[in-house]
């Protein structure tokens, strides 16, 4: 389903930690672009989010996948990806 690259990046990925975790940023886009595309209406919404504790140095990425809906034009999230450190 997903082609080559994105597969070498996410295997890199998984033996190999990043050094932070926006690196996710790519693959995921590359991965919700391919099953909700922009041909059918929708749209990725990357946001980059820190925890609420100041303290922490975990820092938690959110996606949002949104609908192109009709008349009057408005974008409705329909898929909110968080992804945490497993810490």
């Amino acid at each position: 389903m997903f082609d080559p690259i994105l597969r070498t990046v996410l295997e890199h990925y998984a033996t190999t930690r990043p050094s932070t975790e926006d690196h996710w940023y790519g693959p995921w886009i590359s991965i919700l672009t391919t099953l909700f595309p922009t041909s059918q209406g929708y749209l990725i919404l990357p946001q980059r989010r820190i925890t609420e504790d100041s303290q922490s140095p975990i820092h938690d990425f959110v996606i949002e996948v949104a609908k192109l809906a009709t008349s009057p034009f408005q974008l409705r999230t329909v898929l909110v990806v968080k992804a945490r450190n497993n810490q």
